[in-house]
């Protein structure tokens, strides 16, 4: 590697590259469509949401294993359909007598507002604050 020859302490992106994306990139067929959008973000999300989850944990090597578990667990297709499940029952829908209390309350306005059409028109001029004098 080029950073051994050039004797650097730290490694550079090529370490990532060459042991952590290889198998990633094997799997999408090479780094094409590869982008922060596609896998960081979602990859910052899942970490503070985690974090959050285990933010009482003290033991950090708990904490990991805890995780790892999660993770193994919501990429299993069975455990991603009782999740679906679980979201569909949680959905609120509409309740039973929705539909007719908007139309009753619909019609009382209307009736309302014939009500008020209905009645005469004031004849005469009308005293505002404006033409009122004591």
């Amino acid at each position: 590697m080029l950073e051994i020859y050039l004797g650097m302490s730290v490694m550079e992106k090529s370490h990532l590259a060459k042991d952590h994306s290889v198998e990633q990139q094997e799997d999408l067929n090479g780094i094409d469509n590869l982008g922060e959008a596609c896998f960081g973000e979602q990859n910052h999300q899942y970490e503070v949401k985690a974090n959050r989850h285990l933010g009482c944990v003290q033991n950090f090597v708990i904490r990991k294993m805890i995780k790892i578990k999660e993770e193994v667990q919501t990429k299993d297709l069975k455990v991603q359909a009782k999740i679906i499940e679980i979201k569909e029952k949680r959905k609120k829908g509409p309740s039973d007598g929705t539909e007719e209390r908007q139309a009753a309350k619909r019609q009382r306005r209307l009736d309302a507002r014939e009500a008020v059409l209905a009645r005469p028109m004031p004849e005469g001029k009308m005293t505002t604050l404006s033409t009122y004098v004591p």
